[in-house]
């Protein structure tokens, strides 16, 4: 029995227990992004954002009918030249160091997966029949975390790594959460030998 092959459409969104997905759709094109698709993610993300009850984003790709799945082959240029934008450029340099940064941009070749796995890009790579299984296992051990603390502690690594971390701003972060109820969920739960019942606060 054929399969008719799925339509290309822009990134879909859908948000269930507290977990966002974005799925890219364009297997038939290897999922490049066109300018509807970024405005699509823009928005979504902005959506993503304002909604308090996230706690996760999952960015995934449909790879049907791909004869060797790619997630992303990348934004479609049209054929004219693009000075990527500076601040994208700055969080390449801070995440893929500069060497890496270089050979990306000023020289377009790709880089293999080994090469990417030595950069620390990634949490892991595992065989496409154990994907979905590590991603359920990953996304319970991340929405399972106290809320409050998460989040806090995610802006403090980010506000560190770019360098305009504020120590008062810091410490305020260690003591709010410290006096959350969160905080004393974990404790009890900890003393009691049960898992503990996060609410944000």
């Amino acid at each position: 029995m054929s399969h008719l092959a799925t339509p290309p459409s822009p990134p879909a969104l859908h948000i269930e227990s507290g977990i966002a997905t974005i799925t890219l759709n364009r297997p038939a094109q290897r999922n490049r992004l066109e300018n509807e698709d970024l405005q699509t993610l823009l928005a979504h993300f902005q959506q993503v954002n304002d909604d308090p009850a996230v706690r996760l984003l999952v960015l995934t790709a449909n790879t049907q009918g791909q004869p060797k799945p790619v997630f992303c082959a990348g934004y479609d240029i049209g054929g004219f030249g693009l000075h990527y934008y500076p601040s994208g450029l700055a969080r390449y340099i801070q995440r893929m160091g500069l060497a890496a940064t270089q050979r990306a941009f000023l020289t377009a070749r790709p880089f293999t997966w080994q090469q990417l796995e030595k950069l620390g890009l990634f949490e892991d790579f595992v065989q496409a029949t154990e994907w979905q299984a590590t991603l359920n296992e990953l996304t319970q051990d991340i929405i399972s975390l106290a809320p409050l603390a998460a989040e806090e502690t995610k802006k403090s690594i980010n506000e560190i790594a770019t360098g305009v971390a504020q120590e008062a701003t810091l410490r305020e972060r260690v003591d709010r959460t410290s006096l959350s109820e969160d905080f004393a969920e974990g404790r009890a739960a900890f003393a009691e030998r049960r898992q503990p019942v996060f609410r944000g606060q």
